[in-house]
């Protein structure tokens, strides 16, 4: 079994997406009077959020008026964990493995999420946040700075799995050298994954039961 599981957090650990893109939407027509398709907020996803407010509501207000106001709506708009995710966690947790989030959130946005779910930033050894890096996925430098970590504790690249929803991670992960899991509870299909031979489910209970058996 993989000593170290690293997870992406939007649409993998938690349905993001679906959740946020109809906050989005509300923030741009209460606060803007604005409609917004869905399909503009996909062509923006997994950008770095809030910094792609702007473009998402297509507005020159400030990054900070924009968020604070995209916050008033979180209550209206919660997010829930993917089936499985909080599994997976307990399962890490109680057999040792080292598990960590590379994301696109801010800190301060995956933080207050976290709290919202019900996760603990201590089950986690690393957190990268979206403004923690210059490069993001596909570009595989997006995990140089894990890898780092992963040495300075003592263990290999060849250690770590990461599990992920899109082309993206899975292209990031081939160029990097990094292991890597597919589950299909983003915008993409398995199509993409399978056609690549990465193992691919539908949710992280499925993950949970293949790294049990799988070396």
């Amino acid at each position: 079994m993989k000593k170290i599981i690293l997870y992406d957090f939007d649409d993998t650990l938690v349905n993001t997406f679906e959740a946020k893109v109809k906050q989005n939407q509300e923030l741009a027509r209460k606060y803007y009077q604005k409609e917004i398709s869905r399909e503009h907020i996909a062509n923006l996803w997994g950008r770095v959020f809030p910094d792609i407010l702007q473009e998402i509501v297509g507005v020159e207000d400030s990054i900070d008026n924009l968020y604070e106001k995209y916050q008033t709506l979180n209550q209206d708009f919660p997010l829930q964990a993917l089936p499985g995710a909080k599994a997976i966690i307990e399962f890490g947790k109680q057999v040792g493995l080292l598990q960590g989030i590379i994301t696109t959130n801010t800190r301060k946005v995956i933080l207050s999420q976290m709290i919202e779910l019900g996760f603990s930033a201590s089950d986690f050894f690393y957190l990268q946040a979206g403004e923690d890096t210059n490069v993001h996925k596909p570009d595989p430098a997006v995990f140089l700075g894990v890898k780092q970590k992963i040495l300075e504790l003592g263990w290999q690249l060849s250690d770590a799995i990461y599990i992920g929803d899109s082309t993206k991670d899975m292209i990031a992960c081939e160029k990097f050298g990094l292991d890597f899991i597919a589950v299909t509870t983003g915008l993409e299909s398995n199509e993409e994954f399978l056609k690549n031979k990465i193992p691919t489910f539908s949710n992280l209970f499925a993950v949970k039961a293949y790294l049990l058996t799988h070396q």
